[in-house]
């Protein structure tokens, strides 16, 4: 493989921590789908395969927005989540809509572009926090309506073995 030279290796970087982030923006927007998807609990008896995956498709289909909403109107969220949850939502429409129009000059100078990688390294680990405790009230979430973990792994695994 052909060697690149630093700034072409600085701007690949920038590339891979921005996909980075969104990669976790994904992980937490499928999250939100699938607990969602428990709304319909308890156990997954009360749907059928066929139903649940339909509804799993009509989730995926939704924006980050429309789930986050869907969510306010299936439960209470405990109250130090909403705010985390709301600028979740405004940080990525940003990443998504605006972030390299607005760091444009910041992207054409080697220090600027030092800027972005540390940039996206913090919004990286701030998403991560929060797909984390996402996941401990979703485990909370689905244990109440009667989805074990140990179900969630077992699809889990099989969706990674059909990959």
């Amino acid at each position: 493989m052909e060697q690149l030279d630093e700034q072409s290796a600085q701007i690949r970087d920038v590339y891979a921590k921005f996909g980075l982030t969104m990669y976790v923006l994904q992980c937490l927007e499928r999250q939100l789908a699938m607990a969602l998807a428990t709304e319909y609990g308890p156990g997954p008896d009360k749907i059928t395969k066929t139903g649940y995956d339909e509804l799993l498709d009509e989730l995926f289909g939704k924006t980050f927005g429309g789930l986050v909403t869907r969510l306010r109107q299936s439960t209470t969220l405990p109250s130090d989540f909403e705010p985390r949850l709301r600028e979740a939502q405004q940080l990525r429409n940003w990443l998504v809509h605006h972030y390299f129009w607005d760091r444009a000059g910041m992207f054409v100078t080697p220090t600027g572009r030092v800027k972005m990688l540390a940039e996206l390294e913090e919004l990286s680990d701030k998403l991560n926090e929060l797909d984390e405790y996402f996941d401990s009230i979703v485990v909370g979430w689905a244990t109440r309506h009667g989805i074990v973990r140990e179900t969630v792994e077992r699809k889990m695994k099989q969706l990674a073995e059909e990959a």
